[in-house]
């Protein structure tokens, strides 16, 4: 592949475009039938953990799992705050370690583009008060700064829902969620085994580089699903 030049590459894949196409729709029908079942389990864990704070979701798509989550965590959560982070706009275009060809399943520029039209019908259909509703939209590494208006009031996360597939949209999620974590914290990566499930790319360096950082945090797995999530639990320690 090392002799084959870009503008082949791009020939090659708008070929087979219609193919992976198909194959993501239909991997996205049974991922969101187990990401309710993600959900659940995670309530249950909400219950014996008493822990309280918000939920937090970056990468938002089309609502599914923000609105399951709505309805669920919103009727046992009475005081629980919902945070949908993102562009919609799609996924950026892929660049540095996320630009690797045949390793991603297919992400390109524009990807994952939501409505947000389609966002509040699948809220308001949730049942939850809109008033608990609150959006950020914009990239990450524009929203999830020091002082930004809307996401800097966001004190404490309950669960975190990272689902932003690239290595460059991981690392300011991570550190805008390092002073709003506590033990106990659930955090969900989506995304965890794309690029072929190798620690060095993807959100799997971005956490690793995260943790080094941050040698106060812990994470213990919680579970896993399908064949790219998995959650985590947060130590802090003192």
């Amino acid at each position: 592949m090392r002799f084959i030049t870009k503008p082949a590459i791009k020939l090659i894949s708008r070929a087979l475009d219609p193919i992976i196409g198909q194959r993501i729709t239909s991997l996205e029908t049974r991922l969101h039938r187990k990401t309710a079942s993600v959900l659940l389990e995670i309530n249950e864990y909400l219950i014996h953990a008493d822990l309280d704070g918000d939920y937090l979701e970056f990468g938002v798509y089309r609502a599914d799992t923000f609105a399951y989550a709505c309805g669920l965590l919103g009727r046992n959560y009475p005081k629980m705050r919902f945070y949908a982070f993102d562009s919609w706009e799609g996924l950026p275009e892929a660049s540095g370690l996320d630009d690797q060809n045949g390793y991603t399943s297919g992400f390109k520029e524009g990807q994952y583009r939501g409505e947000l039209d389609e966002f509040w019908q699948k809220v308001s259909n949730s049942g939850i008060d809109r008033g608990r509703v609150h959006t950020i939209q914009g990239w990450f590494d524009k929203t999830l700064v020091p002082n930004h208006p809307e996401s800097s009031p966001v004190s404490k996360a309950a669960i975190a829902w990272v689902d932003c597939d690239y290595y460059d949209s991981t690392v300011p999620v991570l550190e805008y969620l390092t002073p709003r974590i506590s033990d106990g914290t659930v955090i969900v990566f989506d995304d965890w085994r794309c690029y072929r499930n190798l620690p060095n790319l993807g959100m799997q360096r971005a956490c690793s580089e995260w943790l080094n950082k941050n040698s106060q945090i812990r994470l213990h797995e919680l579970l896993s699903y399908s064949w790219n999530g998995i959650a985590f639990t947060v130590e802090i320690v003192k």
